[in-house]
């Protein structure tokens, strides 16, 4: 019986041209791009490696764009990267079980010391490094 052996890469991104919203209801409408969190772009790079059609390995960089501050006058926030990891193991039982790690470096979201708090949530994850078992069962 021989093993497949299988590599697969993904590179899932997002860019925005232009997002027009106005600061405040009834004043015009301003390009906000790269503003306090409206980054240009993000994306997604995942690479998987399957092996004997049971097991595989996959890693994710997850990358945001820079952005200014809340206060642009205190500057921008750099780039931000993060990694995941995860282990599959496709069952006997029509079913996997995976272990994985997200954010596996721990690494922190870029702070912005112009603003309270000083992470931005509706940007970047700010649970931090995560370690799970995900069990899945099709009938």
């Amino acid at each position: 019986n021989r093993a497949n052996l299988l590599f697969n890469w993904a590179f899932d991104t997002s860019y925005y041209l232009y997002y027009k919203e106005s600061a405040f209801e009834g004043q015009k409408l301003q390009d906000r791009i790269g503003i306090f969190a409206r980054p240009r772009w993000k994306a997604n790079n995942s690479f998987t490696f399957t092996f004997s059609n049971d097991h595989s390995v996959g890693a994710t960089a997850r990358t945001t764009g820079g952005t200014e501050k809340a206060y642009a006058a205190a500057g921008d926030l750099p780039l931000h990267n993060e990694f995941d990891l995860q282990y599959t193991y496709s069952a006997f039982f029509n079913g996997t079980v995976a272990v994985g790690a997200v954010n596996v470096l721990a690494t922190k979201p870029p702070a912005d010391e112009s603003q309270n708090p000083t992470v931005n949530g509706s940007l970047y994850d700010t649970l931090g490094q995560n370690v799970y078992v995900k069990l899945t069962q099709s009938f």
